[in-house]
């Protein structure tokens, strides 16, 4: 592995270099890329939380739009995982 990103023109870091099995979660800036792109579990369930708060206050239009462009990131990654936080989004707007 180090000759192929050495003939790429590349210098390997070796405290950053990992072999990742294909058993674990394999993250690379943030993003899991085993089978398909992904984010992480706990990152999607701060989403969902966040949204989820938004019903319960007035929400401040920034953060709403932080909200939007957090999904439109995930939808980026995975259009059908990024679609399910879009509906709590508009009902929980709807209520306030």
């Amino acid at each position: 592995m180090p000759e192929i990103i050495r003939d790429e023109g590349f210098v390997p870091h070796p405290a950053r270099t990992r072999i990742m099995s294909q058993s674990a979660r394999q993250v690379v800036t943030g993003v899991v890329v085993n089978r398909h792109l992904n984010v992480s579990r706990p990152q999607f369930d701060r989403l969902k939380a966040a949204i989820h708060a938004c019903g319960a206050q007035p929400p401040d239009p920034a953060a709403v739009a932080a909200l939007d462009g957090e999904i439109a990131w995930v939808e980026t990654l995975n259009p059908a995982r990024g679609a399910k936080p879009r509906r709590p989004l508009a009902r929980a707007l709807a209520r306030t």
